[in-house]
């Protein structure tokens, strides 16, 4: 099964079992893969790779530089919703709108 399938049926499975407090759970998926429920820590859409956080706070970049870098880095791994891609492509084209305006004055 395709990660993204997998990340998909973990969540929902996070969703509908998600207990009242902050336990963190471990899940088993249909491949017999072990998940954690630690979204707070450790969100399915940002483990790949380098943390975004981590290469963000590297290089220093401001708020709209990390928003930017934050949105495509995530679109296709948060979503497999094409509508919602577009969302958050749409978003890091806003930040990176508004850096541009701030460099133009």
């Amino acid at each position: 099964m395709p990660r993204e399938d997998r990340v998909n049926y973990i969540i929902r499975k996070i969703r509908e079992e998600r207990a009242s407090n902050n336990e963190v759970k471990t899940y088993t998926d249909m491949d017999g893969e072990e998940w954690t429920d630690d979204t707070v820590n450790h969100p399915p859409h940002y483990n790949k790779g380098i943390a975004t956080s981590t290469y963000i706070k590297s290089w220093e970049m401001n708020w709209n530089q990390a928003n930017v870098v934050k949105y495509i880095s995530r679109y296709n791994l948060k979503y497999s919703d094409k509508k919602l891609q577009l969302q958050d492509l749409e978003k890091a084209q806003w930040y990176l709108n508004d850096l541009i305006n701030d460099l133009k004055n």
